[in-house]
């Protein structure tokens, strides 16, 4: 458990880290997020490239996302990042809520309901258009939810 516990300061130090150095957009989930996927990318457990940014539609969001054009695969990634001291649970029903914006995300851009973007935002931009000529080749999606607390299944294994 003191190894957990380090695990878990260490990473709120980073984050908080990020947070604070970064533009003013930059958020604690955003920065947890991106701190998340380095580790991830670095371990080869998820495709390369992952692109960190928070985009909504009318009905959902995605924070995070990463294509493979040759595997047809979508990886998109959503969180929750605890900012206490101590290691939470995190309720299924903020997972369940997680997965059902993402859902209604994909719906809207697949739909082409997607002239709510903020034009003006160049890199917003560019990673829509990037993300649109990729979706519709698109054969397999995994939605990854990376949290700093835990879930009611972790602590029963």
């Amino acid at each position: 458990m003191d190894k957990l516990l380090q695990k878990f300061n260490d990473i709120k130090l980073e984050v908080d880290s990020r947070s604070s150095e970064e533009e003013s957009e930059q958020t604690p989930l955003n920065s947890f997020l991106e701190y998340m996927l380095e580790i991830l990318e670095q371990e080869a457990r998820i495709l390369p490239n992952p692109i960190v940014e928070y985009t909504e539609s009318k009905e959902g969001h995605i924070r995070a996302f990463a294509i493979d054009e040759e595997e047809k695969r979508l990886d998109i990634f959503d969180g929750k990042y605890l900012s206490g001291n101590k290691i939470e649970n995190i309720p299924k029903s903020d997972i369940d809520k997680s997965q059902k914006t993402l859902r209604k995300f994909l719906y809207d851009f697949e739909s082409e309901d997607i002239s709510f973007f903020d034009k003006s935002n160049k890199k917003k931009s560019i990673i829509m258009k990037s993300l649109k000529k990729s979706i519709s080749d698109i054969s397999m999606i995994n939605i990854f939810f990376i949290t700093n607390g835990t879930t009611r299944l972790a602590q029963n294994m």
